[in-house]
């Protein structure tokens, strides 16, 4: 099924809550504890997507004819990347791949020459895969849960 890359409305929030929260209670729940995986999912509520379409932050979402397969989202002021997930059933098909490489050219046509992103213990392959140099480990706060992560970072070519 033919898929593509597009700009969200605020009607498509809850499908892209539930992608993003799928991802993380089945997929990054193998690296994360209970607590952490519930912190880290209620962060990501269909209300909290709606607030950050409204206010204009940068998201693209990876879609086929029937849903949301991928969410993606950035803030191109502070040159950094703010989630990229993929749904549980749309894993290792190359949609993270598509959607970063989308994501990397969009900063490009900003004018950006590197981008960041805080990547999950779990997404860090993938990054590193993907020319991502590690900067350094450390652990944010999401409803007073600390979230093991690592800041991230690649020169755009």
């Amino acid at each position: 099924m033919k898929t593509r890359i597009r700009r969200p409305e605020i009607k498509d929030a809850k499908a892209m809550s539930l992608v993003v929260r799928q991802a993380i209670t089945k997929v990054n729940s193998a690296d994360y504890t209970p607590r952490q995986v519930r912190a880290w999912s209620l962060h990501n509520s269909e209300k909290r997507l709606k607030e950050r379409i409204a206010q204009g932050r940068i998201f693209f979402v990876l879609s086929n004819s029937r849903s949301i397969l991928g969410v993606a989202s950035m803030r191109v002021s502070k040159k950094h990347i703010t989630a990229l997930f993929i749904g549980p059933k749309d894993i290792r098909k190359g949609y993270g791949k598509r959607l970063l490489k989308y994501m990397e050219r969009y900063a490009k046509k900003k004018g950006l020459s590197y981008l960041s992103v805080n990547s999950s213990k779990t997404a860090f392959p993938f990054y590193e895969k993907m020319g991502y140099k590690m900067i350094r480990k450390f652990s944010p706060r999401i409803h007073n849960v600390e979230i093991p992560s690592v800041m991230m970072k690649k020169k755009l070519k």
